[in-house]
């Protein structure tokens, strides 16, 4: 999934309202292993950005997020149309 197409769905399943996922997009973080990761969740694997997506009941990597960056930058410009959330 790409960045853009995950912020998109992510925000419609809700994942907006924890305060821990809005500060992950622009963090580079790691998921604690011995907690059970809410639905679309972010982690950095071997230095790459994941979600965790509950459809597979896994992490998943993002086909154009860079290794060893956050997910999103605090500049970055994002357009989101309220049909988007």
């Amino acid at each position: 999934m790409r960045k853009l197409d995950y912020l998109k769905l992510a925000c419609k399943e809700g994942a907006w309202r924890r305060l821990a996922w809005r500060l992950s997009i622009f963090a580079q973080s790691i998921y604690p292993k011995d907690v059970e990761p809410d639905p679309y969740d972010l982690t950095f694997i071997d230095g790459v950005p994941n979600y965790f997506c509950p459809e597979q009941n896994k992490w998943v990597e993002f086909e154009d997020a860079t290794p060893k960056e956050a997910l999103f930058d605090t500049n970055d410009t994002i357009e989101l149309r309220p049909d988007d959330y």
